[in-house]
């Protein structure tokens, strides 16, 4: 019989405070193998949801949901990992501009991506072209687009009246599956560009989503991104993401108070440095 245990961070059982989370395979990735292996979580069966255990005593084996509240998911911290390990590699003077790209993954995972994008454009309708990003930067930028519709590059050389044009003519708007994947870390997120008409303008906005734009996409998004899951680069959850690296700084702009017109710049003072996450650690370009 399954226990609803929501304050006490013991076993209802045994009493035990020997307990581990338990984690499901839909946010299963390598973050959390290293956890599995060292005993330090506890792989469940099937995929979480409603009614699903998710603490298990290591002094008795029982298993039991246990209520999380908001204040005591904020302060839930993973043991090092593969992914901490990865991040104070790359970042090893602590400052989030400083990267050594020596640490950058290597051939091995560069060669994953290339045969991600060779299967895909197989097996799916759509085209796929290299961003914006240089050797340098710490992800790869990959612009899909369906192959009805004009490449990435070929729609960027086009005049913004020739875009709108082809949008009115089309009846449709264009749209841009961006994939972007980490140099430091395998893991991979991803957004839609849609290039849509301003209302009673000539102009063109630009509107970002997470889901399919349309049914085009439609099976790209069900099972594509499972080639990158096979191949060890997955999408983190986003707590994993949300999760503070204190030992990463970057500079807070935002807290100077001076304008960039004032005339005594290089009096500036230096801004203060906050604590970065994850996501900015592998993703954030600018």
């Amino acid at each position: 019989m399954n226990h609803k245990n929501i304050s006490e961070n013991k076993c209802p059982k045994c009493g035990s405070e020997n307990i581990i989370p338990i984690v499901y395979r839909d946010f299963w990735c390598s973050l959390l193998m290293n956890s599995v292996e060292k005993g330090e979580c506890k792989l469940g069966a099937g995929s979480s949801g409603d009614g699903k255990n998710n603490r298990h005593c290591k002094m008795c084996e029982h298993q039991w949901i246990h209520i999380i509240e908001e204040e005591e998911e904020k302060q839930i911290d993973l043991a090092p990992t593969y992914l901490e390990a990865r991040i104070k590699a790359v970042y090893h003077t602590g400052l989030l501009h400083e990267k050594n790209e020596e640490e950058y993954l290597g051939k091995e995972h560069d060669q994953k991506i290339v045969e991600f994008m060779e299967e895909v454009q197989k097996k799916y309708d759509v085209q796929c072209e290299q961003g914006f990003d240089f050797p340098k930067d710490k992800t790869y930028g990959l612009a899909f687009t369906l192959k009805s519709d004009p490449s990435f590059w070929t729609w960027t050389g086009y005049a913004s009246n020739y875009q709108l044009a082809w949008i009115n003519s089309n009846n449709r708007n264009f749209a841009v599956l961006w994939l972007r994947i980490s140099r430091i870390y395998p893991a991979y997120e991803f957004y839609y560009n849609i290039r849509k008409p301003r209302p009673n303008t000539e102009y063109l906005d630009t509107e970002i989503t997470y889901e399919p734009h349309s049914e085009g996409w439609e099976p790209l998004f069900e099972t594509g991104f499972k080639l990158l899951d096979k191949r060890g680069i997955t999408q983190l959850p986003k707590n994993i993401l949300d999760k503070t690296i204190p030992n990463v700084l970057e500079d807070d702009w935002n807290d100077i108070e001076h304008s960039y017109d004032d005339e005594n710049w290089d009096d500036y003072e230096v801004p203060p440095r906050v604590v970065t996450t994850v996501n900015q650690c592998l993703f954030q370009t600018h």
